[in-house]
């Protein structure tokens, strides 16, 4: 999604040219609004075996990765998998696993399969760790050096990434922030006459305002259900082939 295909569509559908709100603005709104955007449907990334944590020992704390926006969950379960040399082994074989994932989605047999997976990729997930001061602290301490700890983490999305999945909800997510700005610079303007000419913008702002905050709140309200993200939304591990 090009920011100035993304401009043309937006005018279109409002009706607001660039007299109602300027490029530099709509610009502006867009980007508030990705950021906004991201705070429900971040993009997701799980690290690969080099660039998760590398234990060290007696070492708990380790940074995040550069482009991480928060953390998600840390796959570090030593009390299940065993520790050292069988911790290193379970970890490796999961992103071998992960790496060649690959089924027929409308193969009822093969669903059942990699639901399965799943189920097991889930559990291995609920590990024990925090974030303190900006960094990934493993609980417990690490007692030896040179195992593998992924990391599943939140990380910016940019307009290409959603135009790859085509989610409308962004897009109402702008519109109803021109709505919403173009009803507060018309009461900004408040009414004026010139002799028999007179101009009320306060009806029409508010039914701007009015329509903004409606389909704001809807389009939030969407993007905010765990629900509908999780059954809409691209597969964790899943991907077809």
């Amino acid at each position: 999604m090009q920011r100035t295909t993304l401009t043309e569509e937006l005018r279109a559908i409002t009706g607001f040219d660039s007299d109602d709100l300027s490029d530099s603005d709509l610009s502006f709104l867009i980007s508030a609004s990705l950021n906004e955007y991201l705070l429900y449907r971040p993009g997701l990334q799980l690290t690969a075996a080099a660039d998760g944590i590398t234990t060290v020992d007696d070492q708990p704390n380790y940074a995040l990765p550069d482009d991480a926006l928060w953390i998600v969950e840390v796959g570090w379960n030593p009390d299940t998998l065993g520790s050292g040399d069988d911790l290193s082994s379970a970890l490796d074989d999961l992103y071998l696993r992960l790496s060649l994932e690959g089924f027929d989605p409308n193969h009822p047999s093969e669903l059942h399969v990699i639901y399965g997976r799943l189920a097991e990729y889930r559990t291995f997930f609920q590990g024990h760790w925090k974030v303190i001061n900006g960094e990934i602290w493993l609980i417990p301490c690490p007692t030896q050096s040179g195992d593998h700890v992924a990391v599943y983490y939140a990380k910016a999305r940019t307009l290409a990434d959603l135009n790859a999945i085509k989610d409308q909800r962004f897009f109402n997510l702008v519109q109803s922030a021109m709505l919403i700005r173009r009803g507060n610079d018309l009461m900004g303007e408040g009414s004026w006459r010139a002799g028999s000419l007179a101009v009320d913008n306060t009806r029409l702002a508010e039914s701007f305002l009015k329509r903004g905050q409606d389909l704001r709140r809807d389009t939030l309200a969407v993007i905010a259900n765990p629900y509908y993200a999780e059954r809409s939304g691209p597969g964790l591990f899943i991907k077809s082939e």
